[in-house]
């Protein structure tokens, strides 16, 4: 047997047996590593997305009742805020991490949140908070579930590419005996280490596949919440849209201008006819608001063919003439207001009551109201002004 026979056979075994090792348990361990840093990134992201959801929610909620004119009921408002809270918090732990779980990306999304919900604040009205709070988080959380997606897709690792250099150099001075005694006891030295090799290759393997197990369990109750925790969000989602379409509606049917139609105008006049004679003049406002008068013009319409008397405003200061009206008066009011001094509550009080609960029956957003402050003439004022 040559010694080059002999340099191979020893080489051969060492490479074998090294080369499989090494390969077999960082490719392990490389996956292992990968498989923990999604399953962090992912809860992380979930976290995210759940506290932007009771952020929004908090928002939303509150700009719904506030468009309705009503107040959230005490323990709900209370249950809304603990949330957003308890959202904020996270949020705000989460930019203290930093780039440890969330990207780059995804940290300046949550950054331009908290500057836009700071912006938010700035204005003195509530609901134009409440509509710039919902936008900056409508936007955060688009940005976040196209990141959230894009980060939690691993890239594959980058191949490794071993480099093996031959250390053997200069002249041989064994002999051939010596040579072939040490290549033995080298070749069974390599063959050692390969048996060591392999059986630290199983006993990793085994103990890797059971934590794989359990870490795959533990993942799959994980992503079954995440699904759960999207559901929700999306149901949220939908309630929202439905009720940004009610809103919507009702601000339409707030834009439109208010008028009696023919129907309404007869009921009106029936409900105020046992008061014929009933004198009354009228006042609209704000200057140059055209709606008020549209609405005067109706119900001055239905008073006259119940039989009441118009007569020119009698409050003092400008005065508008819209025929076939008598002169109508600048009034600054909201809603309207059927109008009597105190004074003469006892004659027309019962006639202002009928007349705003007519318009009332109509659709129409009114008082009969009796104060000192009221113009002090043998008249009911009938005041109108932009709906509130």
């Amino acid at each position: 047997m040559g010694i080059r026979t002999l340099i191979f056979s020893f080489f051969s075994s060492v490479v074998v047996a090294v080369f499989t090792a090494v390969v077999t348990v960082r490719l392990a361990l490389r996956r292992f590593y990968a498989e923990k840093s999604w399953e962090r990134k992912s809860v992380a992201y979930g976290a995210v997305l759940e506290a932007l959801h009771h952020v929004r929610n908090h928002a939303d909620t509150n700009l719904t009742f506030s468009m309705r004119g009503k107040e959230l009921p005490p323990h709900g408002e209370q249950e809304l805020t603990d949330k957003m809270r308890n959202a904020m918090a996270e949020l705000r732990k989460q930019l203290d991490i930093g780039d440890f779980l969330l990207s780059e990306s995804a940290l300046l999304a949550m950054r331009e949140l908290m500057s836009g919900l700071e912006a938010s604040t700035a204005t003195s009205n509530w609901q134009e908070h409440l509509e710039l709070k919902l936008a900056a988080i409508d936007k955060c959380l688009d940005k976040m579930r196209r990141i959230a997606r894009s980060d939690l897709r691993l890239a594959t690792s980058n191949d490794q590419t071993w480099q093996w250099r031959d250390c053997l150099k200069g002249k041989y001075w064994m002999s051939a005996d010596n040579v072939f005694t040490v290549a033995n006891w080298v070749l069974v030295g390599a063959l050692l280490v390969g048996v060591a090799a392999t059986y630290a290759i199983v006993v990793s393997g085994k103990s890797r596949d059971e934590a794989l197990k359990s870490e795959l369990a533990a993942q799959n109750t994980r992503a079954a919440e995440l699904a759960r925790q999207t559901e929700i969000l999306k149901l949220s989602v939908g309630e929202a849209e439905q009720r940004a379409a009610e809103a919507k509606l009702a601000l339409e049917k707030f834009k439109a201008p208010r008028v009696l139609n023919q129907e309404q105008q007869s009921a009106v006049s029936a409900a105020v006819k046992p008061f014929a004679g009933t004198i009354f003049d009228a006042g609209i406002g704000p200057k140059g608001d055209p709606e008020p008068l549209y609405l005067l013009r109706s119900i001055h319409a239905a008073l006259v063919r119940a039989g009441w008397k118009p007569v020119d405003w009698t409050g003092g200061g400008e005065t508008y003439l819209e025929p076939p009206m008598p002169k109508v008066g600048l009034t600054m009011v909201t809603d309207v207001i059927i109008d009597v001094h105190p004074d003469k509550w006892t004659k027309f009080g019962d006639a202002a009551n009928a007349l705003a609960s007519a318009l009332a029956a109509a659709g129409i957003a009114v008082i009969a109201d009796s104060q000192p402050t009221s113009v002090n003439t043998d008249a009911i004022h009938v005041r109108i002004g932009r709906k509130q």
